[in-house]
Formats: structure tokens, C-alpha cells, sequence
């Protein structure tokens, strides 16, 4: 099945289109809209954890999955073929392999936790990048993961029990109240916080738009500001805070970074992201101001995402 650029402008909402069209050059608009029309190509990552990259690799080979690496992300491999294909997979059920877009593996990747330190992923469920933040920890040191929600904080828990994530400690709460009382105790935190949803925006998934209104971009930046002001609080100096949506709009983006660093003077900085090492024509790195950033265009493999990843400065 085919959808046509007449099929988005009759099931994507108007002003989301009105909003893309006028933030983004002709030619980026058009691949936009070429990925909202043309099915998502599935991807998985191998879980370290559970064991070693080769023999993995070779094991799905003689079940016979048909997949392709990622060049520029060592664990990444897209599935030529359905995802029910690689669930019925005795890796998948074993928790050797995880479903997962690109975008959403550069997140932890871009944040580098290492082995030992003490990290907060402050939007969890259902565990996609905890469990990466967990392997890239080597399951030592301490992740703690929020979630509010009692249905996804089972799922959360059932996903890092399957991929075994040892290091984990669960907390049902709010993100942006979290610790109040608390100050300086995080190394690293993942902010990969609630948004409107624009860079998942695809015919193939309904569920990816129809839900979207406009009204709800100013409510999600509030609530995004003040779960990075709690993140700021709870992070070390010196410590390093990636946020990131899976949204397009600059006030969910942009205009949250700069108005963080407007209220933050001194305190926080924008670290540069060295997008080259991925060598992917989807992102584009964005500089303004004492802003830098990384937007990824959504594309058959890419959901679109914007990453910025911010540093306490040390106080002396």
C-alpha cells in the first residue's frame, strides 16, 4: 500500500503541516513528508548483557532472520523483513535483542554514562533506553528510573528483568517533584521527556497523529522546563543532562534549551555533539546562540528527534 502527499494533507492535522512547512526549508519538508508516507523500516539492538555480539549475530542467522547492520552504531541492525520475524527469535524471547528505533538508541549513546556512575533517566517506562543506559553501565554503579504511571512502571519492570538490568531502583513518581528535598546527586540523567510526538508522525501508525493537538505544545514545554530545572538541581557539578523529544516544533525544543540557559546564567552549557561520528544525513546540527543541539529529519529509518545534551559547570 502507497500513500501520496494528497493522503498526509487529508490525515495530519492541519496545523501541524501549517507549522512544519513554515519552520523548515522546502527540501526538508519534502523528506518529512516522504518518511510520514512510506512504512518505517524496524531496527533492534543486541543487548550486551545478555550476551556476546557475534554469537548472537550468528545464532539469529541460523533462525533464519534476514537483517543488516547499522554503520556508526555497533549494536544497531535493521530488519529486512517484519518484526514479528525477529520476535519469534529465540534471542527476542531470551532478552538478547531489543526492538528499538535509531533515534531513540542515540540518546543514551550521546549521554555516555560509564561504569559506576550514579544516573537518573527521568521519563523510563517502557525501558528502551534504561536498559541501554544499563548495558552501557556494564550493570554497575546506580540507575534509578521514574515513571507515574502503575501499568507502564510493570512493563518497565518486566522490560529490565528480561534484559537484565541489575542496577536499577524504581520510583512511581513525577519526574519534575522527584527528590525535592535533594540537591547534586547524579553523574548523568537522561531527560527524555513527554512531547507532542511530531518526528513519529507516519500513515502506517494512526495512533502517531490522531491523538496530536496544537494546544498541548505550550502544556508539554511547561511541563518539559520545569523537569529539566529539577534535573539541573539534581545533577553534580560537572555532571551532564541529555535531553531530548521525538518532536519537531522549535517551542518544544529550540525555545526549552534557550530559555533554560536564559533562567541558568553561568551554570549550564550546551556541549557539542560530535554528530559526524554517526555519519547519518538525517541530522543536522544546530547552532544558536549558546545553543547547540542535534535534530535527526525523520526518514524510512529515522524517527525525528532533537537531542541536546547540557553540562553543570563546575562552581568555584
Amino acid at each position: 500500500m502507497d500513500f501520496s502527499i494528497k493522503d498526509i494533507k487529508s490525515k495530519i492535522p492541519n496545523e501541524a503541516l501549517n507549522d512544519l512547512e513554515a519552520s523548515f526549508p522546502p527540501h526538508i519538508v519534502r523528506g518529512i513528508y516522504e518518511a510520514m508516507r512510506r512504512k518505517r523500516i524496524p531496527s533492534f539492538r543486541i543487548n550486551p548483557l545478555k550476551g556476546d555480539r557475534t554469537a548472537i549475530v550468528t545464532q539469529l542467522k541460523k533462525e533464519s532472520l534476514k537483517f543488516k547492520d547499522v554503520p556508526g552504531l555497533p549494536y544497531a541492525f535493521q530488519i529486512e523483513g517484519k518484526e514479528k520475524d525477529l520476535q519469534g527469535t529465540s534471542c527476542y524471547r531470551d532478552g538478547q535483542l531489543y526492538l528499538q528505533g535509531l533515534s531513540g538508541m542515540l540518546s543514551p549513546i550521546v549521554l555516555a554514562p560509564k561504569p559506576g556512575d550514579h544516573v537518573l533517566d527521568m521519563a523510563a517506562a517502557p525501558g528502551s533506553k534504561s536498559t541501554m543506559l544499563a548495558a552501557l553501565m556494564e550493570n554497575s554503579g546506580i540507575l534509578d528510573l521514574i515513571e507515574p504511571d502503575f501499568i507502564r512502571m510493570e512493563r518497565l519492570k518486566h522490560n529490565c528483568n528480561i534484559l537484565g538490568a541489575n542496577n536499577v531502583r524504581f520510583h512511581q513518581t513525577r519526574a519534575e517533584k522527584f527528590r525535592a528535598d535533594e540537591s547534586e546527586i547524579y553523574h548523568a540523567i537522561l531527560a527524555d521527556v513527554p512531547c507532542s510526538g511530531e518526528g513519529r508522525f507516519n500513515l502506517f501508525d494512526p495512533p502517531s497523529y490522531l491523538s496530536w493537538r496544537s494546544k498541548e505544545i505550550a502544556k508539554f514545554a511547561k511541563l518539559q522546563k520545569k523537569i529539566l530545572s529539577n534535573g539541573l538541581r539534581l545533577l553534580k557539578e560537572g555532571g551532564r543532562m541529555l535531553y531530548s523529544t521525538c518532536t519537531l516544533n522549535r517551542e518544544e525544543n529550540e525555545n526549552v534549551i534557550l530559555q533554560l540557559l536564559e533562567e541558568y546564567p553561568g551554570q549550564i552549557s550546551c556541549l557539542e555533539i560530535n554528530h559526524n561520528e554517526f555519519k547519518f544525513p538525517e541530522l543536522i546540527k544546530l547552532h544558536e546562540g549558546k545553543l547547540r543541539a542535534l535534530r535527526i529529519i525523520p526518514s524510512e529509518r529515522f524517527e525525528g528527534f532533537f537531542l541536546c545534551l547540557l553540562q553543570k559547570k563546575k562552581m568555584s
